[in-house]
């Protein structure tokens, strides 16, 4: 591990990690995130390719589709105000980043969604962490062998007075400039970002700088430790393949199931009240709790063609056929349940307005329909590999509803709901992003209603950002929406 830390390339590398901590500080202490996090994650990119310029001709097709989503991601911050994605993507993002890198640096080809890639990914991060703890012990290491022993142990001596000087210069310092008045005025000559900040700040503030130059070495140092799970090659498994005959039976007893109820479906599916049939239901309860349960229902269902697709093995003809037509009839009841669950929510949204969850429900049940589509191409086509093809299809799904502005979404349906029923969630909508303000002022000019919270926002958007590191798309059009109508 020493000689590691001793390589001229290791040394390049902790400096343009330690450049990456103070643009970190720089960029988001104290701020707000705008356009700073795709600034910040090109950064790291630009990094991690410096150090190993050897991946940037070796990329494939699927490489770059993971880049593009980070950065996609990473944009998203400077171009929506969307809070709960800006939640998970602060999770997802730099997730997506230890995946993308590791598997450019230590990924084998046709294994990035098996998984043994996440116990290597695993692997690479205890390394991290033990560097990362390393690091504070290899820093005297590094120093010793750059000078003799006599200067080595002066320098040592001088650090160790200047560590422990620190704090108490910087709360002796605070005290003299609390009790006089012109000592005070004499310290504020030094720059301003510095003395305005209290000793606490300042030490929090330069272990923040620390942690993240530490924690992005300790990271791009661990992709170059070669370990024995790095020369692990999975071995190809013998699978025990399922019974025909009782694969069959059970695909026939659900399919007659299914089969049962699509008929009792079918007799009231297109009534005006389908809760009229039943007395147990209010409609509200009829709508969410058969979406719900039709949705768990077809994830069953997906759970059971990827099992039976994956350890199945048909020889014969006639069992070929026999299973695959099961397999497509559990396909077509699947896309019916899913149907109705869509109908049934939609339903419930004529009923109660819409919001963040049922539209996010309704792309759900897209994108379960799409999966439905390629289980179908897959039982009679093996050039489809499922699992991949879902992982990818899931990961663009994702992006796809960052992109998609579901607070506008919400917005225009809400409104136009306004004015067929006359009823809104007002608080709802005011707690949605900036991207909604034109609707609020819309909403307000109708209703008489001035919210004080919202009449809060307009005033911060026209104030402006404190820093350039916090520019957003939204706020912009909304900022330029309010200027206009002034």
């Amino acid at each position: 591990m020493e000689t590691i830390f001793l390589q001229k390339r290791t040394l390049t590398l902790f400096v343009m990690c330690l450049f990456s901590g103070l643009i970190f500080h720089y960029f988001f202490y104290s701020k707000t995130v705008g356009i700073s996090v795709l600034l910040f994650t090109l950064l790291l990119y630009t990094i991690f390719f410096l150090q190993n310029r050897e991946v940037i001709t070796s990329q494939r097709k699927l490489s770059w589709f993971f880049l593009l989503v980070i950065l996609l991601l990473a944009a998203t911050y400077g171009i929506f105000t969307n809070e709960m994605f800006r939640f998970f993507n602060i999770v997802v993002l730099p997730l997506l980043f230890l995946y993308h890198t590791f598997l450019l640096k230590k990924g084998i080809p046709g294994e990035w969604a098996k998984p043994i890639i996440i116990a290597r990914l695993g692997n690479a991060i205890g390394d991290m962490i033990e560097i990362f703890f390393k690091s504070f012990s290899m820093i005297g290491v590094l120093a010793k062998k750059r000078m003799d022993e006599q200067r080595y142990e002066v320098g040592r001596r001088v650090l160790i007075g200047v560590v422990i000087s620190a704090p108490i210069l910087f709360f002796v310092t605070f005290l003299l400039m609390s009790s006089d008045v012109n000592f005070s005025n004499m310290m504020y000559r030094i720059p301003n970002w510095f003395i305005s900040l209290s000793p606490l700040e300042a030490i929090f503030q330069i272990v923040i700088v620390i942690g993240i130059t530490l924690a992005l070495f300790s990271y791009f140092l661990s992709l170059n430790i070669k370990t024995k799970l790095d020369e692990y090659v999975e071995e190809e498994v013998t699978k025990q393949p399922f019974d025909v005959i009782i694969v069959g039976t059970v695909l026939i007893l659900i399919n007659l199931v299914y089969m049962l109820y699509a008929i009792s479906q079918f007799t009231y599916f297109f009534n005006i009240d389908p809760a009229s049939t039943t007395t147990t239901y209010s409609y509200a309860t009829y709508a969410r709790k058969g979406f719900a349960e039709l949705t768990v229902v077809s994830l069953i269902n997906f759970t059971i063609l990827l099992v039976v697709l994956h350890y199945t093995s048909l020889k014969g003809k006639v069992s070929q056929v026999l299973i695959k037509g099961l397999l497509t009839l559990l396909v077509g009841f699947s896309g019916f349940m899913l149907f109705s669950a869509y109908h049934k929510l939609s339903l419930y949204e004529q009923a109660y307005g819409f919001t963040y969850s049922r539209i996010l429900a309704h792309s759900f049940m897209i994108l379960l329909f799409i999966m439905l589509f390629i289980a179908f191409v897959r039982i009679w086509s093996k050039k489809i590999e499922l699992l991949k093809t879902y992982v990818v299809l899931a990961v663009s799904y994702y992006v796809i509803l960052n992109y998609l502005n579901i607070d506008v979404i919400i917005a225009e349906n809400n409104m136009n709901w306004y004015t067929q029923t006359g009823k809104i969630d007002s608080l709802y909508m005011e707690a949605l992003s900036d991207d909604v303000i034109p609707y609020l002022v819309e909403l307000e000019e109708k209703t008489g209603y001035r919210s004080e919270y919202v009449q809060h926002r307009k005033e911060m958007l026209l104030k402006g950002n404190s820093s350039w590191t916090e520019w957003n798309w939204s706020q912009h059009k909304a900022r330029q929406f309010l200027k206009e109508i002034e």
